[in-house]
């Protein structure tokens, strides 16, 4: 685990940037699969100030956790291959490959999560999670694929399994942000 870390405004802001490109490119995706519609409201959202359309905000924390992922191994001077945001249903590259090791990303705030049907089909070697804290912060933590699969397994429905870690967040409330 590393963080906490400050989001640097600018990378939110470039975060934004891609959101609606990639919901418009999802949407006609979504209008046939409508178990997977994600068009409510998300009522309490800790990166913004009020209520927020769901479909967009889910996007908007998987962009914005790699694009903190990929500013912090900048930072660190780490060279990656970096896989497209907006990608053709079906694909599924990594999102980062570093030092010969694939990588997936995920923007998270209440706990860590993995869809239990998408877990089989991603081919990388680690998942990194983003975990989102309030005043504009968040962590990095680093798990196996194989880990991850020892983790919670959630049944909403036959459609809806998915992976779950809970991370008591209240430890990092008085840290002073890197």
């Amino acid at each position: 685990m590393e963080g906490p870390f400050d989001i640097p405004q600018c990378v939110f802001d470039h975060a934004k940037l891609y959101v609606d490109t990639r919901v418009m490119a999802n949407r006609d995706h979504y209008k046939k699969l409508y178990w997977k519609q994600r068009s409510y409201e998300y009522k309490n959202p800790i990166l913004f100030d009020e209520p927020i359309n769901n479909e967009w905000y889910t996007d908007f924390k998987g962009i914005l956790g790699e694009l903190l992922v990929r500013h912090h191994f900048d930072m660190k001077g780490v060279n990656y291959t970096t896989s497209a945001f907006i990608k053709e249903k079906g694909v599924s590259d990594p999102d980062l490959i570093v030092n010969q090791k694939k990588i997936d990303v995920k923007g998270c705030e209440r706990s860590l999560k993995v869809n239990y049907f998408t877990i089989g089909k991603l081919e990388v070697d680690y998942i990194i999670f983003v975990l989102f804290l309030s005043n504009f912060r968040y962590l990095i933590l680093n798990y196996k694929k194989e880990d991850i699969l020892k983790w919670e397994l959630v049944v909403v429905n036959n459609k809806n399994k998915y992976y779950e870690k809970r991370v008591d967040k209240r430890q990092f409330r008085s840290i002073t942000p890197n």
